[in-house]
């Protein structure tokens, strides 16, 4: 796949303006889609093994980048106790976002194990890069982020053109009076109102995932992690 993929990128002779990379995909192959093609406005990267450092490098090259997915890759970078420092993980978000001014859309799903206590905490630093560096965008899509409240209302002050938002499975935050008494998260009745008021499309938490496009995606990573949790408590 990846030599049919540089091969269709030399037959664009530069004019590539758009392209998906999925199931498969190192931080060189990004290298030669911007190196070969410094046009392209939508670069859609599904369950691939591209770094943050791979993207930092690549992200001047996209200068008229105006639509970007980022589902699933290397995401283990996502999961403690794999990785105990996500806290510099945004670091590639506020990049893309000061190289790409044009940017429009940005899908942005991560897998997250519900189911152990290391993934219990809220954490905003996604949030934060995009607010403070994406004004301009449009519509996004956290799928299963871990920002808080105070991420969300970030977001809001810092994309004000914001017309989509989705929030699926985003379980830190709150904006469902009917399940007040029983969800663990405090309802943000004041978030919940700017919501209602200023976003067209808006993808609750609790929302049903039936035609999340990228089912098969988070099927396969949550496959994949469970196989490597199991080994990681045996070595432990």
């Amino acid at each position: 796949m990846d030599k049919l993929c540089r091969k269709a990128i030399d037959l664009s002779c530069g004019n590539l303006v758009d392209i998906s990379v999925h199931n498969f995909g190192p931080d060189d192959l990004l290298k030669y889609i911007t190196d070969s093609c410094r046009g392209i406005k939508r670069l859609c990267i599904v369950y691939s093994d591209i770094a943050n450092s791979g993207l930092i490098e690549a992200a001047p090259m996209l200068a008229l980048l105006e639509d970007l997915e980022i589902s699933y890759c290397n995401y283990r970078l996502d999961i403690t106790p794999f990785n105990m420092f996500h806290c510099i993980q945004h670091g590639y978000l506020e990049v893309i976002g000061r190289c790409c001014p044009r940017l429009k859309s940005l899908k942005l799903n991560k897998y997250n194990n519900h189911n152990t206590k290391y993934n219990f905490d809220g954490w905003d630093g996604d949030a934060f890069a995009i607010a403070g560096t994406m004004q301009g965008l449009q519509h996004l899509q956290l799928f299963e982020n871990r920002l808080t409240s105070k991420g969300l209302g970030a977001i809001l002050d810092g994309c004000p053109l914001l017309e989509s938002l989705d929030l699926r499975q985003c379980w830190h935050i709150n904006l469902e009076p009917e399940l007040a008494h029983h969800w663990l998260v405090k309802l943000d009745e004041e978030l919940q109102r700017r919501c209602i008021d200023s976003i067209k499309n808006l993808r609750l938490p609790h929302d049903s995932k039936h035609d999340y496009e990228r089912l098969a995606a988070e099927k396969l990573v949550h496959k994949e992690f469970v196989e490597e949790s199991k080994n990681y408590i045996v070595s432990s």
